[in-house]
């Protein structure tokens, strides 16, 4: 199956209640995407992914709770924890780009010096303020503002952003790494 038509939404994090229930990160920009959407993808890691009709979807925390027709006990459910959660991007109600966000992740992140400082490896939007987790080699998870003063450049075709971080962030995460 083709990667190009999908967008990661989000990741399977936990089994939840008795009846199938799963706990769902979003990576959508809005966790209401999951209730407008009629079907999602299962991508376990090492394995194709499989198509789910999705039945139900709720705010719970942080998470997401969806309810995928096939999937009825527990014990279901956690055989799907850890698996990537894909969304056709033709299946994206057209008024929405809550997705846009997941679309960053694996990109490279470069300073504008030139130098490479690490790969998106998640996009969340606590509080309204959408937040990068980018993999240093030097420093592990680096949490970076995705401000737009904070952008330079976003070269899409390259899968590349060129990031100006406050002064001291980076020293914070490199001091405290070691």
């Amino acid at each position: 199956m083709a990667t190009t038509g999908f967008v990661v939404a989000g990741k399977v994090v936990r089994a939840h209640g008795l009846r199938g229930e799963l706990g769902v990160i979003s990576y959508a920009d809005s966790p209401q995407l999951f209730q407008r959407l009629q079907r999602i993808y299962l991508k376990p890691e090492k394995a194709r992914p499989k198509r789910y009709l999705l039945e139900a979807a709720r705010e719970y925390g942080e998470l997401v709770l969806v309810t995928l027709h096939g999937i009825a006990s527990r014990q279901q459910a956690q055989g799907l924890i850890e698996a990537e959660v894909w969304v056709r991007k033709r299946d994206l109600p057209r008024e929405c780009d809550d997705l846009l966000m997941a679309d960053l992740i694996g990109w490279e992140v470069v300073l504008p010096d030139g130098s490479r400082l690490g790969r998106i490896t998640r996009v969340q939007s606590p509080g309204g303020q959408e937040l990068w987790s980018i993999e240093d080699e030097q420093a592990g998870e680096i949490l970076f503002p995705a401000a737009e003063e904070l952008i330079i450049e976003a070269d899409q075709a390259a899968g590349k952003v060129v990031i100006d971080p406050p002064p001291g962030l980076l020293e914070l995460y490199r001091n405290h790494s070691g």
